[in-house]
This record gives C-alpha cells, sequence and structure tokens, in this order.
C-alpha cells in the first residue's frame, strides 16, 4: 500500500527539518524547468539500477507529474524495504515554499 503525503504537510515536514530524501522521477527537461529544492533527479526507469545511492536510513518522498509513475516507484522500492512515500497529485499540485526555477 502506497503510503501518500500532502503538498502541505510536504512543506511542513521541510521547514521543520525534518530529513527526507526527495526524488524527481521526471525527465531531466522538466526537472531542470522546476523541481523541489533538494530533489534529486532520477528518472523511473533508472531508479532499479540507482538504489544504491538510496538511503535506507530516512524517508523518500517520491513524485512525478500527476502521482501516478510515483505511486508505482513507491510499490517497487517498498518491495526493497524502503519507506517511501509518493507526492499526492506530483509536482503539477505542488505549489509550496520550496519549488526552484518554476
Amino acid at each position: 500500500m502506497v503510503s501518500w503525503i500532502s503538498p502541505e504537510e510536504l512543506d511542513y515536514a521541510l521547514e521543520s527539518g525534518e530529513e527526507l530524501y526527495l526524488i524527481d522521477l521526471r525527465n531531466k527537461e522538466s526537472y531542470e524547468q522546476g523541481h523541489i529544492r533538494g530533489a534529486v533527479s532520477i528518472l523511473y526507469k533508472e531508479l532499479g539500477n540507482s538504489l544504491s545511492q538510496l538511503p535506507q536510513n530516512r524517508p523518500l518522498v517520491l513524485y512525478c507529474n500527476y502521482g501516478s509513475t510515483s505511486m508505482r516507484a513507491c510499490q517497487d522500492l517498498d518491495g526493497y524495504g524502503y519507506q517511501t512515500m509518493s507526492l499526492y497529485g506530483g509536482i503539477m499540485n505542488y505549489h509550496g515554499n520550496y519549488i526552484v526555477d518554476r
């Protein structure tokens, strides 16, 4: 079962210094046009090859454009023992304080 985090909950967690690992699953061009501050860019299709880069000691927050790809990615990573959350509605639903370059 996928855990969701709302944009408001994400902002609150970031403002309170919670150590989240943000992963932007969109293509590089979309990432460069605007992403959430601190997010790393990893394409969904490359996620399986990037497991060694992902911390197991803190929650992973994944996002895409609208939330469907990040939901699938969370399901994939949950199978490897990661604690994951998908940003509800994706970046298109995020209007928080931590957006960069959009």
